[in-house]
């Protein structure tokens, strides 16, 4: 007889049941230990109700934050059931960002096809692994520049243009983002795609028709530089680190005697859906032929919404009442003509059915017009958005009313 040892003896579980020998097939040897009491899980409280808004918020992205977690927080803010935006910013990207809720998210397909405009900030004399400054820098060239140069390089991208989308996008490869290629280090093909850029204006242009001439000894070199900048705004840039007056180089400096990376050119965009600002700020470095990259980006319009209008997180949460910085559901469509119905017809196309009617009578009325905003009388409520042809208007999208 062998002494009990007090180790506790493997065993075997199998499917179905536990046997102390060896069994044949797939087993896991463990060890046998005492059941333990149920564990309480304490039920999260709850969050504060959500409500069924219905309206339009111009929201002034704050730099760093995804246009998702803006939407999270002005939905917590206002306690919002349903909420989308229409057209995402970057974290490094700021301004303004329309966010629309409850039954407004119908409508906003104009708002996401619609023209867009931005301040943008382009570094001159490097590339990034990203296009902007969040970027690893990939390479970094001398710049050899003048106004006259400049003007030259922007004219190249007003009009009608071909972009090749970046890899660090959304645009989705079977099924997969760009950018979860591009962080394993995958390269792939892109297509050019057709985008057009109604506006491209150089806002400080001024300060560099004034540093042309402006020369200056850097102590902090040890031969003589001339520095490219406005003596009265206290920048300036250096063209050359040689005795050569004739051969001019890059960098640019802050405050004078203070070297700074490089020279920037503040542009001010707008384009159409589709354009990467960074994709441009590339171009434009190439057509310099000192490469570039985007170093900052702030959308000042959205169609006919101006940065003006829009309010930050932090007063949307110190607002007494957050609910009156909502816009109604048809400010998403101010292009539309407006088509007025009677109440009994009102009911039937909130219904869905087509109605034939005579419209010679609206004033303002194009016949021709396909597409317009329908409203039901007496109280001119908005109730959707209809195709018009021929005298018979077929609804689009209408609004829920309860």
């Amino acid at each position: 007889m062998h002494a009990k040892s007090d180790k506790k003896r493997p065993v075997v579980r199998t499917l179905g049941f536990l046997r102390h020998h060896q069994p044949t097939g797939v087993f896991i040897i463990d060890t046998v230990t005492p059941s333990r009491p149920p564990v309480k899980r304490v039920p999260k409280a709850p969050g504060p109700p959500r409500r069924a808004l219905n309206g339009v918020l111009l929201l002034d992205k704050p730099l760093g934050m995804s246009s998702n977690d803006a939407l999270g927080r002005a939905k917590w803010i206002l306690k919002a059931k349903k909420g989308g935006h229409t057209g995402t910013l970057d974290p490094l990207a700021s301004g303004l960002l329309p966010l629309c809720f409850g039954e407004a998210t119908k409508f906003s397909n104009d708002a996401l096809d619609a023209s867009k405009s931005y301040d943008a900030l382009v570094v001159l004399g490097s590339t990034t692994s990203t296009g902007d400054r969040e970027g690893a820098i990939l390479q970094t060239r001398e710049i050899a520049t003048d106004v006259a140069a400049i003007h030259r390089a922007l004219e190249k991208f007003r009009g009608d243009i071909l972009q090749i989308p970046p890899m660090y996008s959304a645009l989705k490869r079977d099924g997969k983002p760009l950018y979860d290629y591009a962080r394993a280090g995958i390269v792939l093909e892109r297509g050019a795609r057709p985008v057009t850029i109604e506006e491209l204006s150089w806002l400080d242009e001024a300060q560099w028709h004034a540093s042309e001439n402006c020369t200056r000894v850097c102590p902090q070199l040890p031969q003589r530089v001339h520095i490219w900048g406005s003596r009265s705004a206290g920048t300036g840039a250096v063209l050359k680190y040689s005795e050569d007056p004739e051969h001019r180089t890059t960098p640019k400096m802050g405050p004078l005697g203070q070297l700074r990376a490089h020279p920037t050119l503040n542009l001010r965009v707008r384009c159409s859906k589709g354009t990467y600002i960074r994709v441009l700020a590339e171009d434009i470095g190439e057509a310099l032929g000192c490469g570039a990259h985007l170093g900052g980006l702030r959308r000042t319009q959205v169609g006919s919404f101006f940065l003006e209008s829009a309010v930050t997180l932090d007063a949307l949460q110190e607002a007494p009442d957050p609910e009156a910085f909502l816009l109604p559901i048809d400010a998403l469509l101010p292009s539309l003509p407006i088509l007025k119905l009677e109440a009994h017809q009102a009911e039937r196309f909130l219904q869905g059915q087509r109605l034939r009617l005579a419209l010679a009578e609206q004033s303002g009325f194009a016949l021709s017009t396909q597409r317009c905003r329908v409203y039901g009388e007496p109280a001119m409520q908005f109730l959707g958005v209809g195709h018009y042809i021929e005298g018979l208007l077929t609804p689009q999208r209408v609004v829920a009313i309860h």
